[in-house]
Parts: C-alpha cells; structure tokens; sequence
C-alpha cells in the first residue's frame, strides 16, 4: 500500500508542481517586460509568522532532517566516515532518539500552542475546515494521506489553479490566510507526526511492547516507521521545497520563515483574500 501510495502522491505533486512552475514561469516574464513603479517609499509588509512560530519552524525542520538522515542510516547500513562500527552505530542511533525527543517535544508544545492561545485557536479555525457534513469529513481523512486538500472549498480552490495554470482561465485564484498546497501539507504532518511517533515508541521500547502486543504489531509498526518516513521525506521535496525554494516567484528561497513578513505584492499574490480581509478590519470605524 506504502509503495503504490508513494509512487502516485508523489508522481501528482510533481505533476502538479510542473504545470505550476510553468505558469508562474510565464507570468514572470511578462511581469518582467511591464514592471510596474517602484514604490517612492518603503513597501508595507504584513505578519505572516511571529517569532515563536518561526523557531518552532526551524526546530521542525532541523529535528526532521536529523531523524531522516539517520533513521535511513540505520535503515541502511551507511557508514559515518569519521566513526565506524558498533561506535558509529551507537552514535547513529543516540542521534535519532535525541532528534526524535525534540520532534516529540515540539508536537506537545505546539498543540498547547494551538489550545491555549488567541493566535494558535485562530490559526486552527483559518486551518481545519468545520465537519458540516460527510464530503469535508471525507476531504480531511485524505488529506491526512496526503491525497487532496481538506475540505470540498479547498478543492475547488485547486481545480482552481490547475485550471488557471493550464490557461483555462484568466481569473487568478484567490486564496485566504493559508493556500489549499499549505493546508494538504498542515494535515499530512499532522497525521505524519501522530504516526511516527506511536511507531517509533514502539521500536524504542522493544521489549515492554512485545511483553503486551504479539510479534506481528511489532513488524508493521516497523513497516510503517520506515515508509512514512520514505513518504513524508519525499513529499517535503516534491512539495514543500518546491514552494519555499524551487517556484520562480520565491527561488532561492522564501524569506518568510526568516523575517516572518510578506509585501504587499506578495500578500496580493499568494493570499488576496487575507489581504482584503486585512484592509476591511482596518478601515471598519473604531
């Protein structure tokens, strides 16, 4: 199941990724041959990320990186250069559980994060669609699986955009606080996470797992560790780099997580709806 999901989720997001890296590609030349004024002072910026969420970024993303490399190390057999044999096994295996109690760490702060304060109760209403009915509780489960966005609007956002990327219409989408792409990638860690770290305390805990669960659980749940891991590093790759990294507008690299701001050009192009809601709390009478 691992292997047939992993050769289609992955093979669409870069399909996806194409016919995207395409348009935005044409829509920079032309922005490119008919540039529009340079404003006569410093361009606004607006908040896109506070502080505490962009070192929870970072820390998600170092402690991720070092969970993949060394847990396909382990997986793998590769060797450290400077240390080898049961030394540089040890070291491998320190290294990932060490990364693995930051990951573990991180996911229980950033859920308190959510529960307990004004800006992460809002993040969650601007993120998870409401369960009105059977087709968004159908979109979230996908989602989780990484195969769609996590609500039918959310949906109708991407054939959206494929529609516009492919030249089937002139109208840009419009998109509010958070895209379809940044919401499939939200529930998809989301699930990863959850996934991973049941799995991994199990392989961890080897012998008190075994001691209540017959041998077969402990097989899958090592099954499952490692293609999670293949899915979920592959699809940051394909997904995730492409849109902070690897897409014309953004390359070499999206600024956000490091300033935490995005113009008002940005803003207009990437999230035109948040924007107006914006303008709209601003010029309401106090």
């Amino acid at each position: 199941m691992y292997r047939m999901m992993i050769v289609s989720i992955i093979g669409l997001m870069v399909l996806h990724n194409a016919i995207d890296f395409s348009r935005r590609w044409r829509d920079r030349r032309v922005r490119r041959r008919h540039p529009t004024p340079a404003p006569s002072s410093e361009p606004r910026t607006y908040q896109r990320f506070t502080l505490n969420e962009r070192i929870q970024h970072w820390l998600l993303a170092g402690s991720f990186i070092t969970l993949a490399v060394t847990g396909f190390a382990l997986t793998e057999g590769w060797d450290i250069p400077w240390v080898e044999g049961q030394t540089g096994a040890t070291l491998r295996a320190s290294t990932h559980r060490t990364a693995a109690v930051v990951f573990i760490l991180l996911t229980i702060y950033h859920v308190a994060y959510l529960a307990f304060t004004r800006r992460g109760r809002r993040t969650i209403r601007d993120m998870v669609p409401r369960l009105r009915n059977a087709a968004t509780v159908v979109c979230c489960a996908a989602s989780c699986l990484r195969l769609g966005p996590p609500s039918p609007s959310d949906w109708r956002d991407l054939i959206h955009t494929v529609k516009y990327n492919l030249g089937l219409t002139t109208d840009r989408p419009r998109h509010g606080r958070f895209t379809y792409a940044e919401k499939m990638e939200y529930f998809a860690l989301a699930w990863g996470a959850v996934v991973m770290i049941a799995t991994g305390l199990a392989l961890w805990f080897e012998v008190p797992f075994l001691n209540r669960f017959p041998f077969w659980s402990f097989e899958l749940a090592t099954v499952v560790h490692l293609y999670e891991a293949l899915l979920a590093s592959l699809a940051i790759v394909a997904w995730h780099f492409y849109f902070t990294m690897f897409n014309p507008d953004v390359f070499p690299l999206s600024k956000v997580m490091i300033t935490g701001r995005m113009t008002h050009e940005e803003m207009e192009h990437e999230h035109a709806d948040e924007l107006c809601e914006i303008d709209r709390r601003e010029d309401a009478p106090h």
